[in-house]
């Protein structure tokens, strides 16, 4: 007995579609559409074909999956979305590049990873753009038009801004601090946003934390 696309798996719980979506084959994964396969059945993993594709940075087939009305914010076990992972394995300019996928790169905007407690602000602020060699502040500013949480810090208490500075990423310091993003919040037993702008020689940052007036005194935490 033959298995329809829909239905066919192996132990992994990949199907047909998914394997399409692993190996960046948009005709495949048109045509299996076409004959009624799941267009969210997910891995073992709760992994999606839309999360599989965008793992891999295919974009034409991430577009056939948008078509099909794939869910967009659907998350993985451990939360992880294909906006997370679009980031997290550098892929987010090929997505960004392709027309229509505005509403894919910022789905599950609020979202936190349950192991990092990183949110896609966060990935976004500590990410370079390979191809400007800067921040991904396009990116940032989509996602603050998206109301995404500027204060929501890692379990070191680091945050959005402090990352950012660290990175030299000015453009994305400055967006921060018009959300009034608390600029002299410091991650555990760490220095503040300006001074680890300082320390990683990152002039233009700091210039910005001083236009703003920033508490310049505030030295490290200490444990204890």
């Amino acid at each position: 007995m033959s298995l329809s696309p829909k239905r066919a798996e192996d132990i992994n719980g990949a199907t047909p579609l998914s394997i399409a979506a692993q190996n960046g084959y948009p005709a495949a994964a048109k045509f299996l559409l076409q004959y009624k396969a799941e267009v969210d059945k997910a891995l073992n993993t709760d992994a999606t074909p839309m999360y599989v594709a965008a793992h891999n940075g295919h974009s034409e087939v991430v577009s056939v999956l948008v078509e099909s009305k794939a869910k967009l914010d659907a998350q993985t076990t451990d939360g992880a979305t294909p906006l997370f992972i679009a980031f997290q394995m550098g892929h987010y300019g090929d997505l960004a590049a392709q027309n229509g996928h505005a509403d894919v790169v910022t789905a599950g905007v609020d979202t936190v990873l349950t192991d990092t407690l990183e949110t896609p602000l966060f990935i976004a602020c500590q990410g370079m753009d390979d191809r400007t060699r800067k921040g991904h502040t396009d990116i940032v500013g989509e996602l603050l038009k998206k109301r995404a949480d500027v204060e929501q810090a890692l379990a070191s208490n680091a945050i959005p801004l402090y990352i950012a500075s660290s990175k030299g990423h000015s453009g994305i310091v400055e967006k921060l601090l018009e959300e009034k993003t608390d600029a002299n919040k410091t991650p555990a037993h760490e220095t503040t946003p300006l001074s680890v702008a300082v320390q990683n020689r990152h002039p233009e940052v700091a210039k910005l934390f001083l236009a703003k007036r920033v508490e310049v005194n505030k030295g490290e935490k200490q444990e204890g």
